[in-house]
C-alpha cells in the first residue's frame, strides 16, 4: 500500500493529478485513510498506473500526429484502443491462469492426500494377508501331521498281524557260530 505522495513521486506526476484518476470504483475498493493520510491498494495502484500510462501513449501518439490527416488519427485510435484492449485482456489472462494454478495446487493436495490414504490402507491389507498366510500354513502343517498319525493308527489296526513279532532271521555269521542251536539230533 502506497501514500498518494509515494505514488506520485512514483509515476513523476502531482498528487492532484493522482486524485483526478480517482474513479468510484477505486475510491470505494482501493483508497483506505490510515491516521489521516491517503493510502492506496495494490490492485488500485495498477489502475491509476495504467490509466497514465494509457493517456500518456496517447498523448505520445496525438504530439507526432498533430500534422496528419482524419483517416491517419482514426487509425491511431484504433491502434491506441487495441492496445489498452490487448493491455486488458492481459490482465484477465493473467488472473484466470493465477486462478486456475490454485485451484489446480487444491486439486493436488487432495489427491496427495488420497494417496496416502490409499498406501496406508494397502500396507494393513499387506499385514493381514500375511498373518493368514502365517496361520493357514501352521493349520496345514498341523492338519498333515494329524493325518499322518490317523493314517498309521488304521494301518496297524487293519493289519493287527504285521505287528506280532517275527523271529528275526540269523545272519550268517550266526548260522557259523551257534550251529547247533537250532537242529535236533
Amino acid at each position: 500500500m502506497k501514500t498518494i505522495r509515494e505514488l506520485s513521486e512514483e509515476i513523476g506526476v502531482s498528487k492532484t493529478a493522482i486524485r483526478q484518476k480517482f474513479t468510484p470504483e477505486i475510491k470505494e475498493k482501493y483508497i483506505k485513510n490510515i491516521d489521516g493520510k491517503i493510502h492506496i491498494e495494490k490492485d488500485g495502484e495498477k489502475l491509476i498506473k495504467k490509466a497514465f500510462s494509457e493517456s500518456k501513449f496517447a498523448n505520445n501518439l496525438s504530439e507526432s500526429f498533430s500534422g496528419t490527416t482524419e483517416n491517419q488519427l482514426a487509425d491511431s485510435e484504433n491502434r491506441i484502443s487495441e492496445k489498452v484492449y490487448e493491455n486488458v485482456l492481459s490482465d484477465v489472462e493473467k488472473k484466470l491462469s493465477e486462478n486456475m494454478i490454485a485451484i489446480l495446487q487444491k486439486e493436488l493436495d487432495i489427491k496427495n492426500s488420497q494417496i496416502k490414504s490409499l498406501q496406508t490402507n494397502n500396507r494393513e491389507l499387506t499385514n493381514a494377508l500375511e498373518n493368514t498366510t502365517n496361520a493357514l500354513n501352521v493349520a496345514h502343517a498341523l492338519h498333515a501331521g494329524t493325518f499322518h498319525q490317523q493314517a498309521r493308527l488304521t494301518d496297524q489296526e487293519a493289519h493287527p498281524e504285521a505287528k506280532v513279532d517275527k523271529p528275526m532271521k540269523k545272519g550268517f555269521w550266526a548260522k557259523v557260530f551257534n550251529k547247533g542251536e537250532g537242529e535236533q539230533t
